[in-house]
């Protein structure tokens, strides 16, 4: 294919990768649960937008995780770059969300 672009046949292993809000158990102690649904959604739709933005695929969005594929459904000469950016993407948007969360009950980012 052209741009850069590469078919990726079903017969091929998949990189992934999780994203997981770090700290939601204690979150879940200190929060009612309309609030920390509210969170955990805010944390997906962000982090969703930044690994969509750079082409990579959100597979599954699990409690307060997110899988990702890369090279799926298809690969790109850049893959290493656009991943690094997509985890930059989401680290900066976690900070926004960390700001966004009265303290103490902050969420913290970690890939």
């Amino acid at each position: 294919m052209g741009n850069g672009v590469m078919a990726i046949g079903p017969q091929l292993p998949r990189p992934s990768s999780t994203c997981d809000l770090v700290g939601s158990t204690a979150l879940s102690t200190g929060m009612d649960p309309e609030h920390l649904r509210d969170v955990i959604a805010s944390f997906q739709s962000r982090g969703s937008a930044a690994i969509r933005r750079y082409d990579r695929f959100v597979a599954k969005s699990l409690g307060d995780g997110i899988l990702v594929y890369f090279v799926y459904p298809r690969a790109h000469e850049d893959e290493a770059e656009r991943s690094v950016r997509a985890g930059l993407d989401i680290v900066e948007a976690m900070a926004e969300l960390n700001a966004a969360i009265p303290r103490p009950l902050a969420v913290d980012w970690r890939i």
